[in-house]
């Protein structure tokens, strides 16, 4: 409420202030409050998953009572917003579609994943040893999930070492260290592993919204093999990247077969930058932005 008092205060007393832009549906009770106390300002909100589906997928993984009540109470704020917002920006057709099953005549704006651009790196491939893979993530339930059946299912299988990095990772060090798998969790900077690897693996079976270690992967020019819900949202010929798999059996025979044709994966790095360059860079989102904001 405090925050809530704060937007509200601002809006009152400064005159100049004719939008506001939230960056979050999580925050969907804001969009009835405002547009009711400042009908005649713009009202806009950018959603990073369909919060009522990614709640679902949560639910499946942890199955508390907290998590059964986010899935009714993000329907119905994200119902709110639907209703009382002006622009609506949604990162995939995927999520359009999740939300047209709430509103079916409200219509949504596709703003897909972009990132800063922190340069592309000197791509290499090794030439001698095991192929490396990595695993770039954070500790939250998709990341877990998926990492956990990589794991189990996939590295006894191929000819490859695994590095996974990301912020809280680490707890899982007991669980799934092996000879070739090696658990870093956090990292002061994430280039240099991109620059030691071969391949960026994203073993990802549950969520919403596009993921954005994708956007990442393309940024550094990294060759990547992800399932489905890796890819979800970026409409691209990923087989020009990389590779789709969804079954261990498909990750296995992937990786086996790039280990031994590893001159394929320069041209699936190159390939990867240029697409995020036109598509998933800053300056491509705001050419999109200002054609919704300025142009409708």
């Amino acid at each position: 409420k405090e925050h809530i008092f704060q937007i509200e205060n601002i809006i009152q007393n400064d005159p100049t202030v004719d939008a506001v832009f939230v960056m979050m549906s999580r925050w969907g009770l804001l969009a009835k409050r405002l547009k009711k106390k400042f009908p005649k300002t713009k009202i806009i909100f950018f959603f990073h998953n369909a919060e009522y589906v990614y709640s679902k997928e949560e639910y499946k993984v942890a199955k508390t009572f907290n998590n059964f009540l986010y899935i009714y109470y993000f329907k119905h704020v994200e119902k709110l917003i639907l209703h009382y917002s002006d622009f609506r920006f949604v990162l995939s057709k995927r999520d359009d579609n999740e939300l047209k099953k709430i509103a079916p005549k409200i219509n949504n704006i596709i703003l897909p994943m972009s990132i800063e651009d922190m340069g592309k790196i000197n791509y290499k491939i090794s030439t001698d040893g095991v192929l490396k893979l990595l695993f770039v993530g954070s500790y939250f339930f998709a990341n877990v999930d998926g990492l956990r059946w990589f794991a189990k299912n996939v590295m006894p299988h191929v000819n490859a070492e695994l590095t996974v990095v990301g912020n809280g990772m680490e707890v899982l060090k007991d669980e799934i260290e092996a000879p070739n798998i090696h658990v870093l969790g956090r990292v002061d900077s994430l280039k240099s592993y991109y620059q030691s690897a071969d391949i960026v693996v994203s073993p990802i079976f549950l969520g919403s919204g596009m993921k954005t270690k994708t956007a990442e992967a393309m940024m550094y020019g990294t060759p990547m093999i992800g399932t489905t819900e890796a890819f979800s949202g970026y409409d691209i010929q990923i087989e020009l990247i990389g590779k789709e798999c969804n079954t261990s059996k498909e990750f296995i025979e992937t990786i086996n077969f790039m280990d031994n044709n590893r001159d394929l994966l320069l041209g699936f790095a190159n390939y990867s930058r240029t697409l995020f360059e036109k598509y998933y860079s800053i300056e491509a989102s705001l050419q999109t932005l200002k054609k919704a904001l300025f142009h409708s």
